[in-house]
């Protein structure tokens, strides 16, 4: 799975439902079926992409809420952000909210 650029808009889709189970983010993706759980900074940065946002946007909202380095930051939310693309929780902008 290629990782998403830090320029790249990204925005949740439409079809997802989502609720807070104890600790953790479910969203169900109501188009496969398929449910994933969100935990650690998976719900900040679901939140991140309810609108239509840069992975750097995002990158910055996690550090004002963590305590961690930009890098590692910038690593996570990037694999995170790509593996909501692949799951067709969110997509890329330029290829369609919804």
């Amino acid at each position: 799975m290629p990782r998403i650029e830090t320029d790249a808009r990204v925005v949740a889709r439409d079809a997802p439902v989502a609720s807070t189970v104890d600790d953790e983010l479910v969203v169900l993706n109501e188009r496969t079926g398929e449910y994933q759980g969100l935990t650690g900074i998976g719900p900040e940065v679901w939140d991140c992409i309810q609108d239509p946002v840069t992975v750097e946007t995002v990158v910055d909202q996690v550090i004002t809420e963590y305590d961690v380095d930009r890098e590692t930051c910038t690593a996570d939310v990037r694999d995170f952000v790509s593996d909501l693309i692949e799951h067709d929780l969110a997509v890329r902008v330029e290829d369609g909210p919804g």
